[in-house]
């Protein structure tokens, strides 16, 4: 997994195209008084590089160390979680990361926007990869 640093975080967010995916899974990890690690499964497609390259959704393993606050609230009238806004930002030493943004794209966010939303993780330090599909048909030797 690659170490995510707070002044890549512009350019990692442009890889993806967050809204209209899908939050697939969520673990949450609690060892003794040490605060838990949130590993997130997400479905997401990449961006735009090139016009011909295929649009297949990926998917998206972020894992969230030191997870200091969260909130994770499942409303009745929803099947799945299909993310909306998606918002990434390092606000006093911590990453925040909003799924359901009710903000416009122009607007500044602070703390108390995060802790608004339905889907939000605030944490020390975040990894993520691609996860890459298994060959069907594949022998192993």
């Amino acid at each position: 997994m690659t170490e995510l640093q707070s002044h890549q975080l512009a350019n990692w967010s442009k890889q993806f195209r967050f809204p209209k995916g899908r939050v697939l899974r969520v673990r949450l990890q609690r060892v003794a008084e040490v605060d838990p690690t949130v590993d997130l499964y997400l479905l997401v497609r990449p961006a735009i590089v090139q016009l011909d390259q295929s649009m297949k959704a990926v998917r998206l393993h972020l894992q969230l160390r030191d997870v200091s606050e969260f909130r994770l609230l499942k409303r009745p009238t929803i099947d799945r979680f299909v993310i909306g806004r998606f918002r990434i930002n390092f606000l006093e030493r911590r990453f925040f990361l909003d799924f359901d943004s009710y903000l416009e794209e122009d607007e500044k966010a602070e703390m108390f926007d995060y802790r608004a939303s339905d889907l939000f993780f605030a944490c020390q330090s975040m990894k993520w990869k691609i996860i890459t599909p298994k060959k069907s048909g594949a022998t192993e030797s």
